[in-house]
């Protein structure tokens, strides 16, 4: 999914305005993004699809990055129409069109709401 406040999303969950939830509790459905892991994608807390959202990986720099380092993700509840896009942008993944990364340029850009920031959690 694109999101277009990424960085005030960012600067949210760094703040401390939104609460900790145990990791524990989240179960990944599906990545879209990895590097060294999962970066964002659906997953699953409580029973419900929410978004998933790295908001911090190395706090002080790249060159000194050891794979393990806790990320913090962000946990979005998403509107009917993001969860509707996203699986849709996830069926032609799946489905291994020919052209899906050329396709993926055209996915919709959306602002989130940030009163739908659930909270923020690190998975180990």
């Amino acid at each position: 999914m694109k999101i277009s406040n990424s960085e005030e999303i960012k600067n949210i969950a760094k703040s401390g305005k939104i609460p900790r939830i145990s990791g524990n509790e989240i179960k990944i459905s599906y990545a879209n993004d990895i590097w060294d892991g999962p970066l964002e994608g659906i997953c699953l807390w409580k029973g419900k699809k929410y978004y998933f959202y790295c908001v911090e990986d190395d706090p002080k720099d790249y060159e000194t990055y050891k794979p393990g380092f806790p990320r913090r993700f962000v946990l979005i509840d998403l509107t009917s129409e993001q969860i509707k896009e996203e699986e849709y942008w996830k069926d032609l993944f799946d489905r291994g069109i020919e052209n899906f990364y050329e396709l993926s340029k055209s996915e919709k850009e959306f602002p989130i709401n940030l009163n739908r920031l659930v909270g923020w959690f690190t998975l180990k």
